[in-house]
């Protein structure tokens, strides 16, 4: 409630006024209030909002004004999160524009080569995102559960510290399976996607996820569930798999047929990284960015 404040907004209106700002971006809704009004007031030429999570903007009276009135342009960073922003709003459709996450290239050589799993060398599966029920990782133990049913040789690395970590290690001590799911906690990106062989993305909502871009980035095909924006990132057949939301079973199979495929395999990684270049270059998401400010 700092738009609230009238002192915080003078702090910030004098801020503004005495560096001459051109361009002021803001990325939480409370900043759209109270950061849009004092920039608005310093008569700022022009307040960008990015947004990143596809829930629906409420049409408020505070909500009507700041983003009609102070914010001069919006980001979205995926298709479904530009529908959001105006589904309850129409008159701000105008004001969007998309600009994708981008992700670098991976330092060092990316292995490409890959063979059908044995016994003695399972499939890796892999999944990072901090344990909160917006990632899904339990329906990764239900995963692990059909996987182990079908005798399937695989391991599951489960990277990221939150606070469902504890209920994930009971439940896989609970189902037995300690020797395939592994909890990993907190590791840096290469050491996980240099070490698994299919990124399997179980979560239940993003605004663009930067795990399933970067999975691509380190050709690891994708398997994951139809839900938010993932359609725009993998394309289903290209470079990975979209099931259903929370079809366990089909998850399985396409796992399972995706192992035992290399010719598929190879396919989805030369796909996945041609579009990690083309969509999600890092660079060119910047000169958009950088475009969209300086116009």
């Amino acid at each position: 409630m700092s738009f609230l404040n009238p002192f915080m907004v003078f702090k910030l209106y004098r801020f503004f006024k005495k560096n001459n700002f051109d361009c002021v971006i803001l990325n939480l809704p409370s900043d759209a209030k109270t950061v849009g009004f004092a920039a608005k007031l310093a008569k700022v030429p022009k307040v960008i909002y990015r947004r990143g999570m596809p829930h629906p903007i409420r049409a408020s009276l505070i909500n009507n004004i700041t983003y009609k009135n102070f914010i001069t342009h919006i980001i979205a960073n995926s298709q479904i999160v530009k529908e959001s922003i105006f589904y309850n709003i129409k008159s701000l459709e105008d004001k969007i524009q998309i600009i994708y996450n981008g992700v670098e290239s991976p330092n060092g050589k990316v292995p490409n080569t890959y063979s059908s799993p044995t016994s003695s060398f399972p499939t890796i599966l892999g999944n990072v995102g901090r344990p909160v029920k917006q990632k899904g990782q339990q329906y990764l133990i239900d995963l692990a559960i059909e996987l182990k049913k079908e005798n399937f040789p695989f391991k599951i690395y489960i990277a990221g510290k939150g606070p469902l970590e504890e209920e994930l290690k009971r439940k896989i001590k609970q189902f037995r399976l300690t020797e395939t799911v592994i909890l990993e906690g907190h590791v840096k990106s290469e050491e996980l996607f240099n070490k698994i062989d299919i990124f399997v993305f179980t979560s239940e909502f993003e605004g663009l996820s930067n795990a399933l871009i970067e999975s691509l980035s380190y050709q690891k095909p994708v398997i994951c569930f139809d839900t938010s924006s993932n359609a725009e990132i993998v394309e289903d057949g290209q470079s990975g798999n979209i099931i259903p939301a929370y079809d366990i079973i089909k998850m399985k199979e396409a796992i399972i047929a995706l192992a035992n495929d290399p010719e598929k395999y190879q396919r989805y990684q030369k796909n996945g990284l041609k579009a990690v270049q083309t969509k999600f270059n890092h660079q060119e998401k910047m000169n958009e960015l950088y475009q969209l400010v300086k116009s």
